[in-house]
């Protein structure tokens, strides 16, 4: 019998790339190089949220993965005049099936509509302003044999992504003629400093709290200034365990 486990992480870091790989390392699938297939899940499929990954397997090795990926910059940094596109956003419509064909990089109109994350609001109370946030989603439907579907997407809240989760397993199963017995979908959303996760199951937060920034957090030194960061939340479904890539 198959095994497929759901696991959901958020990260920081100064570029793209490494606040993608931040959010893998909460994960703790940081270790592996991923290899994203398009979302089928074959009969005889068990699907566990499981949050974190257990070890599976040696350092290096090869892992199955369907993935949901999501970067925002919240920290600008005026200074920055880099084309920084060594990570991609999902068009926010998910899909089945899931490849880098549908991912587009980090452009202006992104960049214009994440907010500083320190900037204060301008009605006199001193309050912060609302902060942009990464939201990503898998949810995955299955027939009393196993067989099914998951289905990923993006979005800018976690509405929207729960919503874009379900058109999508409808719409999969109805093309599939696959009718099914049992779903489920996780729902990630950071801002970079509180991360929350839904589960549909029982609409109820699974978990929420503070995301711990890594020892590299992007601190200047001795001042405490923020320079450019970047925020990635990520949900993946891990097929098995690591195999060998050489």
């Amino acid at each position: 019998m198959g095994h497929v486990r759901i696991v959901r992480g958020a990260g920081r870091g100064p570029t793209v790339l490494s606040s993608y790989d931040a959010a893998l390392a909460a994960a703790s699938v940081h270790d592996y190089n991923l290899i994203r297939v398009s979302s089928v899940l074959p009969a005889n499929t068990t699907v566990d949220f499981v949050g974190v990954a257990p070890d599976l397997g040696p350092v290096g090795g090869k892992l199955t993965v369907v993935e949901a990926r999501e970067t925002v910059r919240v920290a600008p940094d005026e200074d920055d005049d880099s084309d920084d596109t060594d990570g991609y956003t999902d068009d926010g419509d998910g899909g089945v099936p899931a490849d880098d064909a549908d991912r587009r990089p980090i452009n202006d109109a992104d960049r214009r509509r994440i907010k500083d994350a320190d900037r204060p609001t301008d009605d006199g109370t001193g309050a912060e302003a609302e902060r942009a946030s990464a939201c990503v989603g898998l949810g995955w439907a299955q027939a009393h044999n196993g067989r099914g579907i998951i289905y990923e997407a993006t979005g800018p809240d976690p509405e929207r992504v729960h919503r874009r989760i379900e058109r999508g397993l409808r719409a999969g199963c109805s093309l599939r003629d696959l009718s099914p017995a049992r779903s489920d979908r996780v729902v990630l959303a950071t801002d970079g400093v509180t991360t929350r996760v839904e589960r549909e199951r029982d609409s109820r937060t699974a978990d929420a709290g503070a995301l711990d920034p890594p020892s590299s957090d992007i601190r200047g030194a001795g001042d405490g200034a923020i320079e450019a960061e970047y925020v990635t939340a990520v949900v993946l479904g891990v097929y098995g365990e690591s195999g060998p890539i050489l």
